[in-house]
């Protein structure tokens, strides 16, 4: 009786959380199609009034439309506003809703919208593929959500603790974010973030002489670095049962999911030929942060780890060549010698280092090869704090609210001893938004800008007050080397690949600039204002003030050259228009096999500081 009365209940508790992972793939999925205007869907789309509501009415062919409905958005012109989007039959007795689409059905009808255009997409039937698995991913997480709550961890407890919390958002407003191609659910709850699983190391020897190291190796070897002493000594006995020599061969941790589902399987010349040595020994215990291949230590270091595995995630796979961290320690060099340059970011802005890796690479071979970026390690030696001080990543502001608990601002203020009001909550983003802008202009004086969305950007608190910044990921440090020789700085010489276009090298500063507008501001801190804004029914508009203002402010505290603060003016105040980073229509038009890099496209939106200063 009692397990006849449970399954119902279980199957209902299933069936509300689909429900609820599909409106919030529905949510990010509209807002994309109306924002890059997929196949024509926004130029179709005609606004309607229904009791009251505003909707978008997009005709189908034969006698159908779609109802869709929107809200008024400041940096695009509608975001969706419920899950109700239906199609609505006309008929010789009038119209009817014929049916309540989820994310999938809505594909098919942009499929209509393209055929009917003679639009080609030749990443359709993938992305579809993925909506379809995204769905499931994000039930997956709203469970480890779920039990989140219900465990009451602090993301003030630990960095470990404040990862996890992170990855409940995942990259903000894309709907296939959450995808991890790939895995199983089981290994989604062994391997991603949210579940706060314990991933214990696997460990291969790799032959010497088919390695290629990073400058900082003189630090110590993987193994010195990531076990302790103990682990250690059991990991020299599985050389002596395998009897290959330290001399020889050097004990590289990789992903327990990398090993069995691609080293062991796609590396098997190298097994043969003993290149590669798969060892008895298992070690070294670590969490996942939301990046899935970044992992935070069980164990007190500074000494954290990055390991490629062979998912795809946002159309590339997560590995790690040789090649993104030797421009990675091109990158940590310019932004050392950047930060020498100005007396406020010496003593707010930290780097991880990030010289210290080892990978796959044959003697003469390409660095632009597939196969080696499937092996490497690389450790993230994090700065020493001061006593007292924490780390939270800036992707963990955009967490929407959990069940049973509010925005995480609810659990900062009553650190700082503060009440949870409106001015207080705006107060306190614009704190966040003062510390990031100082740090992020004052590169951009100088000609350089990190990749600073929310996943790479650290805030370091202290008393629960933002004192600073703390970067990692240097792979993507982008320049403009004019801005840059005028303060002393000096080329990095990245390695791209010949006659083919790279965004590290922006010939000209609107270039740049580009990326302070999408990743710094339309990813980062929109996600963050879009999260304030639901989470404490304030309106988007009063929050761009506070970004437009702080972003004033910052721009009046940094010695900008005239000429670029001409420049600086006009991309960002004066422009009707900002650029806007796509999200799903490089996906759509993807053909042929991910690699290791996004794809990428770009747009153009409503400049959001141009509606803040109307609304002011």
């Amino acid at each position: 009786m009692k397990t006849g009365a449970t399954e119902p209940s279980a199957r209902r508790e299933t069936t509300a959380v689909r429900s609820l992972a599909e409106e919030r793939v529905l949510f990010d999925l509209v807002g994309a199609l109306l924002a890059e205007n997929v196949c024509g869907i926004a130029e179709r789309a005609v606004e309607v009034q229904r009791e009251g509501e505003l909707f978008l009415r997009v005709d189908m062919e034969p006698m159908r439309y779609l109802l869709i409905p929107v809200r008024a958005a400041s940096m695009t012109a509608y975001r969706c506003r419920s899950a109700d989007l239906v199609e609505v039959q006309i008929g010789e007795h009038g119209e009817a809703v014929s049916a309540r689409l989820n994310p999938l059905q809505l594909m098919r009808r942009v499929k209509e919208l393209a055929a009917a255009r003679n639009e080609s997409l030749p990443g359709l039937a993938v992305f579809e593929a993925d909506l379809h698995t995204a769905i499931l991913h994000t039930e997956l997480s709203m469970r480890a959500i779920c039990e989140q709550a219900e465990a009451g961890v602090d993301p003030f407890e630990s960095f470990a603790a404040a990862e996890r919390y992170a990855s409940f958002r995942d990259r903000p407003f894309h709907p296939t974010a959450r995808v991890k191609g790939g895995f199983s659910a089981d290994d989604y709850r062994s391997y991603c973030a949210e579940y706060g699983a314990e991933i214990c190391l696997r460990w291969l020897a790799v032959r010497r002489s088919v390695l290629t190291f990073g400058a900082g190796t003189a630090a110590g070897e993987a193994a010195d670095l990531v076990l302790d002493r103990a682990e250690r000594a059991r990991l020299r006995e599985s050389f002596v049962r395998a009897g290959i020599s330290e001399a020889d061969y050097l004990a590289l941790p990789v992903h327990p999911w990398q090993l069995e589902r691609v080293i062991l399987t796609q590396f098997v010349p190298e097994i043969e030929a003993r290149d590669f040595i798969p060892l008895d020994f298992v070690g070294g215990a670590f969490q996942a942060t939301s990046s899935v291949r970044s992992l935070v230590p069980k164990r007190e270091t500074n000494d954290h780890l990055k390991l490629p595995i062979g998912i795809i995630s946002l159309g590339a796979r997560r590995v790690l060549p040789a090649l993104y961290m030797l421009n990675g320690e091109r990158g940590q060099r310019l932004l050392a010698q950047a930060v020498e340059r100005d007396q406020v970011l010496a003593s707010t802005l930290a780097l991880c280092d990030e010289g210290i890796w080892w990978a796959y690479h044959l003697p003469g071979s390409d660095l632009f090869e597939d196969r080696p970026r499937h092996l490497s390690a690389l450790i993230r030696r994090y700065p020493d704090l001061e006593a007292g001080d924490q780390l939270l990543p800036m992707s963990a502001l955009c967490v929407d609210s959990l069940p049973q608990e509010g925005h995480l601002f609810d659990r900062w203020l009553k650190h700082r001893g503060e009440a949870v009001t409106k001015r207080a909550i705006c107060d306190l983003f614009q704190e966040v938004c003062t510390a990031f802008f100082s740090a992020a202009l004052r590169l951009l004086r100088l000609g350089v800008l990190p990749e600073m969305h929310g996943q790479n950007v650290v805030l370091r608190l202290r008393a629960g007050r933002v004192v600073g910044l703390l970067l990692r990921d240097h792979d993507t440090v982008r320049l403009h080397l004019p801005w840059m020789r005028a303060c002393g700085l000096d080329d990095p010489g990245y390695i791209v690949k010949p006659d083919r276009p790279n965004s590290l090298y922006n010939d000209r500063p609107d270039g740049l600039i580009y990326y302070l507008q999408t990743l710094c501001i339309s990813v980062n801190l929109y996600a963050i204002l879009d999260a304030l804004s639901r989470a404490y029914s304030i309106d988007e508009a009063e929050l761009w003030q506070v970004v437009r203002q702080t972003l004033a402010e910052g721009l009046n505290e940094v010695p900008f050259a005239a000429e670029q603060r001409a420049i600086l003016d006009r991309e960002l105040f004066e422009r009707q228009v900002w650029p806007t980073k796509l999200l799903i229509t490089p996906l759509l038009q993807q053909s042929g096999p991910a690699g290791a890099s996004m794809p990428a496209g770009s747009g153009t939106t409503i400049n959001p500081l141009c509606r803040a200063e109307l609304t002011s």
